[in-house]
């Protein structure tokens, strides 16, 4: 087992708000599953990490460490963040928690005389498997505990605590600090406890000092399962002097996810920490050591903090020596629009009454940070100042006054709506653009429907330098019905340095030639015309159209929803004898599309009456979309896409004709397809078509 870092290349981003903090790892997605604090006040964060793309993804262990004011702390890993790879895949049932030397304990189905039992790794800090006591583990934890569904908690002592579901209650398992069985605890190191009390899937247990232990879960309360806490007599008999009966069931407005974490204070009183029905907002409740609710934190017991995100999930807990709570989980800030729907690591802390503790991660605003790789920034509705620092990096502020911070690298300024930065007659809007580099940088401005630099009106926009020369104001002078018309305003004068090169209006063509190119895209909408030759074309991070032309090439998606189009009978056909088919890489099921309407095709099919067959071929794994009628030459449509698609494809994947056309039109016909429209615009060549719209 080693340590290796995808994030050395990966696009990562942090958002950080008086309160809370947001960390994306490896630009892909993350579940938490731990938070501790280490003896120098640096906090560690752990879960899982998905990275590597939609097309072959990974999923990985990861730790973020923040610094203790809740700045990621750079001076760990890359940029605070580290992936682990496994020995072993990991899959559903597995739980982990990072101890506070760094290191991370793993909870994972094992195999042990011929039953099912849990397992545990532990990774050391340099990603290394701790031999020691990963084979005091695996010769110490008896077999029949069950492999799937677990929790781990650390104890005081350093002693780890594994607990789960069993039967109609819960079974604990305590394993010492070294990774041997302790002995001392319940019988032969396992405790089967309130064996009257149903619990479904995990159940998050503390050992408290008196020997008795508080369990949480989702419970059986006679009336269907509801989130609990119980507290149970170190014999395993529920201590009826506990809340009501033993038990404090919870609303489902309160909580309601059995993946919440608990902990006890040092005064006694106990912290859970979850979500509620609407995962609108991180819920901490906060409990009397008699389970009666705590009135004097939050609202009656209850505090609900937004961390920044439009889903939010909290999954782990700690209480700080000050008395201040540190709450992790999962937060998406995405509203499916403008932002993806991507989850990340969310941290807040709170203070001792429940309020959010605003001296934490920002005092003084909301702000997006790349890193120094290649990086998506893109901010909320809220007003925040985003900062890509080195890398070729796209900024996409959307709602909100932001400053976009412009760093080193060929950085795009994308705008997607005139909202994004507008002004009305009586009160300014706009996002201000600083460190923009003419002869690198790009304005992004192909969806808001402007066609130039011009007047103001329209449809163009205007280029005014303020009075003392150290501003220039991209925009429009015609308002929309809502009285807003677009503004940018950009630190220095800019004056006859804007033009239809770096500001863009319509997607910008790149042309190869009649002999074998290789064409890459870049972070704005592009298309790649390959012309003659076989050609090799790779889409960049936006909505790109790869056009091959005739010749052998090799295409190759990128991020976004790329279009993969067809326009002549020679584009890519085989005839009986040879093949002179196109491949298709990275295509994703999801998003791309393959635009054969020009061809005449009008579906999916068995390959004749003008639909194409899909079929897989495991020998060369590849998947065949072709017509079986040959044309007037031999020679008959045919792509292959690397990697088995056979039944992910289907109609919504590809644009075909409305109708079959007439015999002289149809595959084969010696007359092309009508060249696209291309207009000059400022030097580059600007394409309209169909597939761009």
């Amino acid at each position: 087992m080693a340590t290796y870092n995808p994030v050395e290349n990966a696009s990562y981003i942090t958002r950080y708000a008086p309160g809370s903090v947001i960390v994306d790892v490896a630009g892909f997605e993350e579940v938490n599953q731990s938070v501790t604090v280490q003896p120098d006040g640096k906090i560690l964060v752990g879960g899982f990490s998905f990275y590597g793309g939609i097309i072959e993804t990974s999923y990985d262990y990861s730790v973020v460490r923040l610094n203790a004011d809740g700045t990621v702390d750079s001076d760990f890993g890359v940029s605070g963040r580290t992936v682990v790879s496994a020995e072993v895949p990991i899959d559903e049932g597995y739980s982990l928690t990072v101890q506070p030397d760094g290191a991370i304990l793993v909870q994972r189905p094992a195999y042990v005389n011929g039953e099912w039992t849990f397992g545990l790794t532990r990774i050391k800090p340099d990603g290394t498997a701790d031999t020691v006591f990963n084979a005091n583990a695996k010769a110490s934890i008896p077999p029949g505990i069950g492999n799937d569904e677990g929790n781990l908690s650390i104890n005081a002592d350093g002693s780890i605590l594994f607990s789960r579901a069993d039967g109609d209650g819960a079974v604990l398992v305590q394993i010492k600090a070294a990774g041997t069985l302790d002995h001392s605890f319940g019988t032969g190191g396992v405790a089967h406890l309130a064996s009257a009390l149903a619990f479904n899937g995990e159940v998050h247990a503390t050992h408290l000092a008196n020997g008795q232990f508080l369990l949480a879960g989702d419970f059986d309360s006679g009336s269907g399962y509801q989130y609990a806490v119980v507290r149970v007599n170190a014999n395993g008999t529920l201590d009826t002097t506990f809340g009501h009966a033993g038990q404090v069931l919870f609303d489902n407005s309160v909580l309601s996810d059995y993946r919440g974490d608990l902990t006890v204070q040092a005064d006694g009183k106990i912290v859970l920490a979850g979500s509620n029905e609407r995962y609108e907002d991180f819920q901490v409740v906060r409990l009397n050591a008699n389970g009666s609710y705590d009135t004097s934190f939050g609202h009656g017991g209850i505090a609900s903090i937004d961390t920044q995100g439009a889903y939010d999930s909290a999954r782990s807990v700690t209480v700080l020596p000050n008395g201040k709570i540190l709450v992790a989980g999962i937060s998406d800030v995405g509203d499916g629009h403008t932002i993806e729907l991507n989850g990340d690591y969310g941290i807040v802390r709170l203070n001792a009454d429940g309020t959010l503790d605003t001296s934490f991660s920002s005092e003084h605003g909301y702000s997006v940070d790349g890193s120094v790789n290649d990086d998506l920034l893109q901010g909320t509705s809220r007003s925040e100042y985003l900062e890509g620092f080195s890398g070729d990096d796209v900024y996409q502020g959307n709602g909100g006054r932001d400053v976009l911070y412009g760093g080193e690298g060929k950085d795009v300024f994308r705008f997607v709506a005139i909202d994004d930065s507008f002004r009305t007659a009586s009160q300014g809007a706009s996002d201000t653009l600083i460190y923009f580099n003419p002869a690198e940088d790009r304005i992004d401005l192909m969806g808001l429907g402007f066609t130039g630099i011009g007047n103001g009106h329209n449809g163009t926009l205007a280029v005014q330098v303020n009075a003392a020369g150290n501003q220039t104001y991209l925009k429009s002078y015609d308002y929309g019905a809502d009285g807003h018309r677009f503004e940018l305003v950009l630190n220095g004068n800019f004056a006859g340095q804007l033009n239809n090169t770096n500001v863009l209006f319509q997607p910008v063509v790149v042309r190869g030639t009649a002999s074998n190119d290789t064409l890459a895209g870049s972070a704005v909408r592009e298309v790649l015309q390959g012309l003659g030759g076989d050609d090799r074309l790779s889409g960049g991070a936006d909505d790109d159209v790869l056009l091959g032309g005739s010749g052998r090439d090799l295409l190759t998606g990128g991020k976004g929803h790329d279009t993969f189009l067809y326009t002549a009978a020679e584009d890519s056909y085989r005839t009986a004898s040879a093949s002179h088919a196109d491949v298709i890489k990275g295509f994703e099921d999801w998003y791309d599309t393959i635009d054969v309407s020009a061809l005449g095709f009008t579906g999916l099919g068995d390959g004749t009456g003008g639909t194409l067959q899909v079929s897989w071929n495991d020998a060369v794994h590849r998947t065949y979309v072709k017509s079986l009628e040959p044309d007037q030459n031999g020679h008959r449509f045919e792509l292959s896409m690397d990697g088995d698609h056979e039944y992910d494809l289907d109609a919504d994947n590809f644009a075909f004709a409305a109708t079959r056309p007439a015999p002289a039109a149809t595959l084969g016909a010696t007359a092309e397809a009508p060249a696209p429209d291309l207009v000059a615009l400022g030097g580059q060549e600007t394409e309209h078509h169909p597939a761009l719209a």
